[in-house]
Formats: C-alpha cells, structure tokens, sequence
C-alpha cells in the first residue's frame, strides 16, 4: 500500500471509520503517527521487532547463524546446541527521537516505542534435546501492549541417522502464547466498548539446521506457522514469516550469515546479510549487517566473574524508510 503525502491522513481516517483490525496497525494512534511520519511505506513495516538483539545486529540474517539461546526467537532448532543453562536479558528502545508529525491532529503525538525479553534455555538429561523459555513485551505509547510467552523443544539428530562425522542436524519447535491490550481514551473508546479492548491465542514456529561440512551451516524457520485469529472485530491472525539462511565460518575467525525473507506485509521479500568478527583479546566482537529495511551495528563484550561467564550486547539499527529519528538502541546480558 503506498500513497502520497497529501493522502495520508484520509487514508488512516478511512482505516478508523471502517474499525480496522488493529493487530498490524498496533494502536490507532500509534499507527497513525508512523503513517504520518513515512513518506512512502505500510503502517504495520517497521515493527518487525520479534526476533531478538543478537539476531538484529546482524540485520536478522541469523536463521543459520545463532546457536544460542537467542535463537529460539528466529529458529529454535538452535537451542539444540546450548551446552549449559543460559539467561538473556535486554532492552529495545525503538525510533527514538521521533516527533511529533507536522499535522495537527488532536490525540495524536510522537511515538514511543519499547520492548524487553527475557530468555532462558538449557540441556535436558541423557541428550534428549535442550528446553528454552523466553517472555517477550512490546509496548507502544502507553496505549498499547503486547506479551509473548514461548516455550521451546529443540534436539540434534545425527546420532540418529547422519552418517559423516562431521554433519550436523537439528530441529526444534516453539508454542507461543499472545496477548494484546489496548488502552481506550475519548478517541477509541466507542469502538473498544464495542469490540472489546483485550484478545489473546496461540502460535507455533518451526525451525531446522543442518550443516553439511565444517563451517558451513543452513537454516530455516517458519514464524507463526499455525495461529489462532487476534482480531477485535475482523479476522488477524499474526502474521506468518519464512526465513531460509546460509552461513559461513572463515579461516581468519570471520562469519558470513545471509538470509532470505518472505512475510505477507510489505515488503513481502527481503534479503539480509551480516558479518561478524572473531573475538578480539577473546573479549569483544564486532557485528554488522544490512538489509533492505535498515542497516545495523553493534558488539559484545564477554567477562567471566566467580558466579559464570557473562556477555554484554549492545545493538544500533538505522531504518532506511522511517524519518525523524535516531534509529533503535538495544542492550542485551547473557
């Protein structure tokens, strides 16, 4: 959907008048704001926000790449791989610095945007795979609020039926649980009366890896696989998404991850490539990456102290298609 300047605001006003389902569109408000502030796009583009920090520094090419216990939000055939027991806690904060749109429309104001997840995952007993939890929230002016609360299976099976040494193969699956909270005022209030301001349902991913030979890994993951309908008035179920993934570990340390994407909102198809280095002083890592979305940097940092071994992420996104603003910042501690 692209219209011009001129047509933004009939546009959004239409979408009220008609009771638009809001699961995409986030809140009314908040939609209505970002519509105002992109010169061309669609409203719900920017909040591809689900797959966690680790795998957004890398621009999200880490369908084959993450081994960890972040992947269980991009592919949970990665969790297969966790040696011990991991936590993963970060913070997002999203577009910040966004102002208010040049139209004077009452009730409507700049965005504020943040998300927060929490992750844990750990082996099970007699190699029967690795079990992961993770709770994820994102929250939108105040007005709006949504909860994920995942649980993760994922195991390897080479000692099942691969026959070289060196190849590996696992799959793992996460049910998820939704929530969604909206927040009435004087100018929703007659529609959430009517309709009811709070929806919740289920969701599943699925996800595989395989790596051949050394160095080189494949992966792939379906999100929102099978969903339940989240819609207040009209059917919107999450939308489903299809990562397909290479990766690739050079001699000098450095790791190559690509991606492809394909989602139902626009743009339906995107192409992803990152970059990682190998740790410096066995400390600090350094990420890249780019798609057609954005662009994104960040490190890590690893420590050890008495209680384990610790890493700190920090993550920068810049979107190429939302204006007046400085970019995501998010941090992480694994």
């Amino acid at each position: 959907m692209r219209k011009s300047a001129s047509g933004k605001w009939e546009v959004v006003a239409a979408m009220v008048a008609a009771g638009f389902s809001l699961r995409f569109l986030r809140n009314l408000k908040v939609a209505a704001t970002i519509y105002l502030l992109l010169t061309t796009s669609c409203l719900y583009a920017s909040f591809d926000t689900t797959y966690g920090i680790k795998n957004s520094a890398i621009a999200k090419s880490g369908v084959a790449a993450l081994n960890d216990v972040s992947s269980m939000m991009l592919n949970p055939a990665g969790l297969a791989y966790v040696k011990g027991t991991e936590f993963q806690f970060d913070y997002q904060k999203l577009y910040l610095g966004t102002s208010k749109p040049a139209l004077d429309v009452p009730g409507y104001y700049g965005v504020d945007v943040s998300k927060g997840d929490f992750a844990v995952g750990f082996p099970l007993p007699k190699n029967i795979g690795g079990f992961g939890f993770y709770y994820s929230n994102l929250t939108g002016t105040g007005l709006y609020s949504e909860n994920t609360y995942a649980f993760c299976y994922s195991r390897t099976l080479e000692e099942i039926f691969l026959k070289e040494k060196e190849e590996e193969f696992s799959f793992g699956f996460a049910l998820k649980y939704l929530t969604l909270q909206y927040i009435p005022d004087e100018y929703t209030n007659d529609f959430f009366e009517k309709y009811g301001d709070e929806s919740s349902g289920f969701a599943s991913d699925v996800g595989i890896m395989y790596s051949p030979v050394k160095d080189w890994d494949f992966g792939f993951s379906l999100i929102n696989a099978m969903s339940s309908d989240l819609g207040l008035r009209y059917e919107n179920k999450p939308e489903k998404a299809m990562f397909l993934g290479l990766a690739y570990r050079l001699d000098n340390g450095l790791k190559l991850s690509s991606a492809y994407s394909q989602k139902e909102s626009y743009p339906n198809d995107n192409f992803h490539f990152g970059i990682q280095t190998m740790p410096f002083f066995d400390t600090l890592t350094l990420k890249s990456g780019a798609n057609r979305n954005e662009a994104s940097f960040g490190f890590s940092y690893d420590f050890k102290t008495p209680g384990g071994f610790f890493k700190i992420d920090y993550v920068f996104q810049l979107p190429f298609v939302m204006k007046d603003n400085t970019g995501s910042h998010a941090m992480a501690l694994s």
